[in-house]
């Protein structure tokens, strides 16, 4: 496998299709030792996966990594081991107890677990509060101990390090324990994922009301993504997708998941991966990035927040009760032909001041009323 990272995508329910799965082993620690290995966050899965689809990922891992097709035997083992456990209901709800025992530990000896919130497939995000401040703290951790792992992992810290932007979360420290696992700890945000919003509420095409929030938070990234590509010496996210933008009640918006970003020039570096329906035609041939590919895959998911459906996003199908100027904004940002995207300054103008006109003409109003999200 290259060292592009690619994992197990979320489709509609629990459905999920295998596209190329990179290994993170994730371990769960309780005071900086190791207790047990997370399985789920080794088959990039998310804990209420069907046996199903814990079949189909373990066929997939194991005919990348069996040693019979010049795998390594030690991963074999763990997804092994990690398959007879998640495979057999009785030892799997006794698995998912001990999992849960994990809250109320102290992570790195400074940190108290509160809850984990996710597996990402690039680390397993923890919600955790400082014993020292009493603050809540978000902390990543990916405990695959490899060259390649550890610079993929690091390469977001420094990146989110050296950006300043209410927008994006601020890094307090990384963490290396004693078995070389590393940890980012970052700022607590709450809030929800613009996918969990979704999930709740369906597409926000159906409606003026609903389609302003798709606008609101539109706004809110390009605001974010002006900042990383202008002011930034043209730094790019290079994921961003519903599950990266996140959104609350208080109508503040976030960008997060940084760890296919670049914190150099917008032209010297190519894609590290890429998602499905999200990702522009660039990213998914290995090609350099430009600011105009993060816009690309920002208009992809306003499509998807205005259908909730992967098959509108694949096809760039907006519907119809979207606003005609709404709808030319989105179409452009998701044009083929990276020549023919907008640029920052798109004939003389600025995307982020144009979608703020954008909303005061079609919505007569340039603030949203502050309408709860969820």
């Amino acid at each position: 496998m290259t060292g592009s990272l690619f994992q197990c995508y979320k489709y509609h329910g629990w459905r999920r299709r295998i596209f190329c799965v990179q290994l993170l082993e994730t371990t769960i620690l309780e005071d900086s030792e190791v207790v047990k290995t997370d399985y789920y966050a080794l088959f990039g899965i998310h804990p209420n996966s069907s046996i199903g689809v814990i079949r189909a990922v373990y066929k997939a891992l194991m005919s990348e990594h069996h040693p019979d097709h010049d795998g390594d035997g030690k991963t074999a083992s763990a997804l092994g081991q990690a398959y007879a456990v998640l495979s057999d209901t009785e030892k799997r709800v006794k698995y998912d107890r001990e999992r849960e025992e994990l809250k109320g530990t102290l992570f790195g000896g400074e940190y108290e677990i509160i809850e984990m919130v996710s597996d990402t497939g690039l680390g397993v995000i923890y919600k955790a509060r400082d014993v020292l401040l009493d603050e809540f703290v978000c902390i990543k951790h990916c405990a695959q101990i490899s060259p390649q792992a550890e610079e993929i992992f690091l390469n977001e810290a420094r990146t989110m390090r050296k950006l300043r932007h209410f927008g994006i979360p601020s890094v307090f420290r990384v963490l290396r324990h004693t078995d070389g696992s590393l940890a980012i700890v970052m700022n607590w945000i709450d809030g929800y994922t613009l996918e969990e919003v979704i999930a709740k509420r369906g597409g926000l095409g159906n409606s003026l009301e609903d389609i302003e929030d798709v606008a609101w938070i539109a706004e809110r990234i390009l605001n974010i993504l002006r900042y990383m590509h202008t002011h930034y010496s043209g730094a790019l996210h290079g994921d961003i997708k519903p599950g990266k933008i996140m959104v609350n009640n208080n109508h503040e918006g976030y960008l997060v998941g940084f760890g296919l970003s670049f914190a150099r020039g917008a032209s010297a570096e190519r894609a590290r991966g890429y998602t499905p329906y999200y990702s522009p035609p660039e990213a998914k041939k290995g090609e350099r990035l430009y600011p105009q590919s993060d816009l690309y895959s920002l208009g992809k998911s306003m499509i998807y927040a205005l259908t909730g459906d992967l098959r509108a996003v694949d096809n760039n199908r907006i519907p119809a009760k979207v606003p005609v100027p709404l709808r030319r904004f989105i179409e452009k940002l998701v044009i083929e032909d990276i020549a023919r995207r907008p640029r920052w300054e798109w004939k003389g103008g600025d995307l982020f001041e144009e979608i703020i006109q954008l909303r005061s003409e079609v919505f007569k109003r340039a603030r949203s009323g502050m309408r709860p999200i969820v």
